[in-house]
């Protein structure tokens, strides 16, 4: 009787089940989950009604082409933590019309699927395909049996992330698979090549958290569309831009390696630009300034010739790149996007095309971008400079600072050389001057820099920004700033101990000054050198001062710069004032006049300290708590209006008009005066000492002696004249000679006394 049941309920199409101590199904027989590490294969004993199949945990080691032959209604099937399979037939699965779902996770043992998955056939598509954290290491071949129909219905969306893919390469002619997604995130992928995916249309691909280097110009020149584009973290230095044109999606997030981006016209169809610089977005808002003509102009233009730009019916005899090479040379173009695609963006990384005529539609396409990081206070999108006024008046200050304070360290080191030197007080403003000369270089540095990028700093702000030149800079800046401010209260503090044990016979001593310059040089080499080791950094704006306070670090270091410049400021005051009160209580004659010359001097001092770092204090310390009072733009004119007045002015108040200096060069001059004196002196003795040679040579040979000749310089006053007997004289007749150049030298006379004799 149950037999007979049995047949009867088979031919009413009710499904039956065998009891299987790994598997467990619902009622009707229609989702199954097999689990157990005894379950070696594919169930075959389940009911052909199964339409939703689960395999967890199994020591499956493969799955053969004919394992679901027995199941044609699945529309999911999920494998996971297979640890054992390395084998996966993807022709297994193309008897299934139904399949919707096919997932296969956790397999590390799987390396590679063999064959291609058919994602569409006559009766429906896979619409997810997920392969994710397993140990694949190519992407497994895709097709489709069926024409594609309108754009993306059917598509599937294919996740290969967290494996160990190696590279993307080219695939094969006319695969033309439509995706919704392909997810190639967290593998290892270090590159991709061309023509990836040929004939495909696939609405995101994603190659982020990759270590990819290497991105073949033409990867997605072959892609019929692209929508979006995530390629976030990787090590990316150059975007292709073929392929891209109907790309509405670009993330960029984290690519610190990719410092330029395309021409923004590879971009004609793009929404939302997810970047990892904000430079990069003056790319898009820019646009209009930096890329068209005038209308009236191009009206011109247009009567002969016009340039092509997306869907735009245009005609061009050649539309150049901005570095004058051809983009396409042909008449009479039809309009069409693959014209485009094939013929005008044919180079990545082209800067930006100049002078062209770009349709306003597009211009305003490009316009319309919401780019993220938007340009802030810190990185606005103009240049280094920012106006003609900085730009002019930073290079006056540069030229000044390296100027003066070159001629200070020469003039200290002349001296020294000539065996005068200056003291402590030389030492010091030496070490001044030295640190006014690094603040010139780096005003240089920031000057040459901005005439290479004007008017096109975008373009290489990232390159700047992040470099060795930045860095460079930041550092000599900060060395500079400190050693400087360090230097100054070192003399303050020697005009203060000077003055005030003068009355008792006490001076500064050198080993106190070297030992106040050393620890000078440690602290300023020391705070340059953080920005450096990640403390706060010089990347932050275009002028290379560490003012980032993301971080507790970053304000501690700002707080550290900002209140040593506040107590110098304070302390340097507090020392002159104290002078000035020290030495006007002395009452001594004419000592009102000196007292006024005195304090014109200080005040001149303190003023220029003054002058120079409080606007640095206070901005500073207004960024550090949160609340900036002016964006980076207007900053610039302090920087080169207050920053570098110590720079200009220190040669002059501490050296050319340093009476030390002065009495010192003059006395050098009247050694050299008079060396000079003694040199023209000798020259003309010379002279004369020929001339007589001659005469004496014919005398002598007229009467056949020997000769002698003595010359005797003698110094005498202008008026005095000097008897010719002065001369000692030998035996035998003697004759004397007596010359004097009263004209020649004012205040030494010369007399040159010739003896000879003659034997009769």
């Amino acid at each position: 009787m149950s037999l007979l049941l049995f047949g009867l309920l088979n031919l009413a199409g009710v499904p039956a089940c065998k009891e299987d101590p790994l598997c467990t199904c619902d009622s009707d027989v229609r989702r199954c989950r097999c689990v157990g590490r005894q379950l070696d294969r594919v169930p075959q004993h389940l009911g052909s009604s199964v339409t939703h199949l689960i395999i967890d945990d199994s020591t499956l080691t493969a799955v053969r082409a004919l394992d679901f032959e027995n199941y044609p209604q699945l529309v999911d099937i999920a494998i996971r933590n297979a640890g054992r399979l390395q084998s996966v037939q993807a022709s297994a699965f193309e008897p299934l019309k139904r399949l919707k779902r096919l997932s296969i996770n956790g397999c590390s043992s799987l390396r590679r699927v063999n064959g291609s998955f058919v994602l569409c056939n006559g009766r429906g598509c896979i619409l997810t395909l997920n392969l994710a954290n397993n140990g694949l290491e190519e992407v497994p071949g895709l097709t489709r049996a069926v024409t594609s129909g309108p754009i993306f219905r059917g598509a599937t969306y294919i996740d290969l992330s967290g494996n160990k893919i190696r590279t993307v390469s080219q695939g094969e002619d006319g695969v033309g698979v439509d995706l919704i997604g392909l997810i190639l995130s967290r593998n290892l992928i270090s590159s991709v090549g061309g023509g990836i995916l040929p004939g495909s249309r696939i609405h995101l691909l994603a190659f982020d958290h990759n270590p990819l280097v290497n991105v073949h110009p033409l990867a997605f020149a072959r892609l019929v569309i692209l929508k979006q584009l995530d390629l976030s973290f990787t090590q990316i230095a150059d975007l292709p831009s073929q392929g891209l044109l109907r790309l509405e999606v670009i993330t960029l997030r984290g690519v610190y390696t990719l410092k330029r981006l395309p021409t923004v016209f590879a971009f004609q169809d793009l929404r939302i630009a997810r970047l990892t610089y904000a430079h990069h977005c003056c790319y898009f808002l820019n646009v209009r300034r930096t890329t068209t003509l005038g209308p009236r102009h191009c009206s011109k233009r247009r009567s002969k010739r016009y340039a092509v730009w997306g869907n735009f019916k245009v005609r061009n005899d050649s539309v150049k790149e901005a570095n004058g090479r051809t983009w396409h040379s042909r008449s009479d173009f039809k309009t069409t996007r693959p014209l485009l695609h094939r013929k005008l963006l044919v180079i990545p990384g082209a800067a930006r095309p100049l002078g062209l005529c770009i349709p306003e539609e597009l211009v305003d396409t490009l316009e319309r971008v919401k780019c993220s990081p938007k340009p802030d206070a810190l990185n606005p999108c103009e240049d280094m400079a920012g106006h003609l006024f900085v730009r002019l008046f930073m290079w006056l200050a540069w030229i000044l600072a390296v100027i003066g304070n070159l001629g200070v360290v020469a003039l200290f080191g002349w001296l020294c050389k000539c065996g005068r030197p200056t003291g402590v007080s030389g030492f010091l403003v030496s070490n001044l001057a030295f640190a006014d000369l690094c603040m010139g270089v780096y005003l240089a540095m920031l000057a040459v820099q901005d005439v290479k990028t004007a008017g096109k700093y975008c373009n290489y702000a990232v390159d700047w920004q992040s470099g060795l030149g930045c860095s460079s800079a930041g550092f000599v800046a900060i060395f500079s700033s400190e050693l400087s401010m360090f230097t100054i209260v070192a003399i303050s503090i020697k005009l203060w101990y000077d003055t005030k044990e003068s009355f008792y016979g006490f001076t500064f001593e050198w080993p106190t000054a070297v030992i106040l310059q050393g620890i000078a040089w440690l602290l300023s080499i020391l705070l340059a050198a953080l920005p450096l080791a990640n403390v706060n950094t010089y990347s932050a704006t275009s002028v290379c001062l560490p003012i980032r306070t993301e971080s507790v670090g970053d304000k501690a270091y700002l707080f550290t710069l900002l209140l040593l410049k506040l107590f110098a400021v304070g302390y340097v005051a507090f020392n002159y004032l104290h002078i000035y009160f020290m030495v006007s209580g002395v009452k001594l004659p004419a000592a009102h006049t000196q007292d006024w010359v005195m304090a014109r001097k200080l005040t001149l001092l303190v003023c220029t300290n003054f002058v120079c770092w409080t606007p640095t204090i206070v901005l500073g310390l207004s960024a550090a708590v949160g609340r900036p009072l002016l964006d980076i733009s207007t900053c610039k004119y302090f920087l080169v209006l207050a920053y570098p007045i110590n720079a200009t002015a220190d040669p002059f108040l501490y050296a050319f008009s340093s009476s030390t200096v002065g009495q010192q060069v003059r006395l050098y001059v009247a050694a050299v005066r008079s060396n000079l004196i003694d040199h023209l002196h000798r020259v003309r003795h010379c002279s004369f000492k020929s001339a007589v040679s001659n005469a004496t040579e014919s005398t002598y040979s007229q009467v056949g002696v020997a000769r002698k000749l003595i010359l005797i310089f003698l110094p005498v006053a202008p008026s005095r004249l000097i008897p010719n007997d002065w001369c000692s004289p030998h035996a035998g007749r003697r004759y004397t000679l007596s010359i004097y150049h009263p004209a020649a030298f004012k205040r030494r006379g010369l007399k040159i006394c010739v003896w000879f004799s003659v034997n009769n």
